[in-house]
């Protein structure tokens, strides 16, 4: 697919389908933000960004029911947004955590982000396979990263550990 992902006046950011029902116009393409709404860069049709339905055209007294673009549920956490997408069209059940480090610029310094301690984890899968072996090994290594230092450690596990 592809969006339409702008900004109104409002502040809020919306995402809606890129094209316009009226002729193919791809609104993220030379579309221009006119309030809350997109407007297609062929004729003017402005369409909302928080429900899809166009609101204006420019030459038409009357805006057709029909007139509209799929809204995508979308949020702004974390100074990204976010879509939603589900396969029956389904609204999200769940919201996305907001991170103080992150919306208030924690780490956006380089010193401040070099000096800091992060946790990573990396998957080193190994395997050791043969015929019905139920004893099949599996390495990973977890590693800290500090700026100037590297500590590592290893572990193996076994499907039948408990």
């Amino acid at each position: 697919e592809q969006l339409a992902v702008f900004r109104g006046q409002d502040g809020k950011a919306y995402v809606l389908d890129a094209y316009c029902p009226h002729l193919g116009a791809n609104l993220a393409v030379g579309g221009r933000v006119v309030g809350n709404c997109v407007e297609c860069p062929f004729h003017g049709w402005q369409f909302r960004g928080d429900d899809g339905k166009c609101e204006k055209i420019p030459y038409a007294d009357k805006v057709p029911e029909i007139a509209k673009v799929r809204r995508w549920p979308s949020c702004e956490v974390n100074q990204q947004i976010l879509v939603w997408f589900h396969c029956d069209g389904a609204e999200p059940q769940w919201s996305v955590p907001e991170k103080q480090e992150i919306t208030n610029g924690h780490g956006s310094d380089p010193l401040h982000y070099n000096s800091q301690t992060w946790d990573c984890v990396q998957h080193d899968w190994k395997v050791n396979t043969a015929s019905n072996n139920e004893d099949t090994l599996f390495n990973f290594k977890i590693q800290k990263f500090t700026q100037n230092s590297t500590e590592e450690m290893k572990e193996t596990i076994t499907p039948n550990q408990k």
